[in-house]
């Protein structure tokens, strides 16, 4: 009988991990684009709106459904072939002084785990001496149903849609 119980307890943590996200070798996928950068300058700061992005890099590959969350707020609450993707924008920032809002949720996710909207942002200096703030936000590409048919989902937004805001201000205390 304690055989036979060990087998059926097998047979379901089986079963269960045969219904969590499957991850499989992928090409690796990566955009690069020129982002369309406007200025607005005022007395005290400048605005900077940033629409796309500059590298939009595939980090893994998903079988199964969407992170929790995410198949709440989407309502894609089926199994997928899917994408995570980091979109990322680079401004240039010599001056150190620009900045942007953490919690503006008009982006993707801050992290790959899909947790909380918003951005992570570190600075970069470039082999040239130039300091750059690079901003980014991770999205998924849901590319097929799982046994159905191909699609073309960017969830919570296609890369080419992103809008970042940032600003820079003047004169620091």
């Amino acid at each position: 009988m304690k055989n036979l119980s060990f087998i059926y307890s097998l047979l379901v943590v089986f079963a269960l991990l045969s219904c969590s996200k499957t991850k499989f070798q992928y090409d690796k996928k990566i955009y690069l684009s020129e982002p369309e950068i406007t200025w607005f300058t005022f007395d005290d700061y400048d605005s900077v709106a940033v629409k796309g992005f500059t590298r939009c890099e595939a980090l893994d590959v998903c079988k199964g459904a969407l992170p929790g969350n995410v198949a709440k707020e989407s309502g894609f609450d089926k199994s997928y072939l899917y994408y995570i993707y980091e979109a990322s924008v680079e401004v240039k920032d010599n001056e150190e002084s620009l900045a942007s809002f953490r919690e503006y949720t008009n982006l993707g996710y801050s992290t790959r785990e899909f947790e909380n909207k918003g951005i992570g942002q570190v600075s970069v200096l470039k082999e040239n001496g130039d300091k750059y703030l690079k901003t980014s936000t991770c999205l998924i590409h849901i590319f097929q149903e799982v046994g159905g048919e191909k699609q073309d989902i960017w969830y919570p937004c296609s890369p080419f849609d992103l809008e970042w805001s940032f600003f820079s201000i003047k004169n620091p205390l």
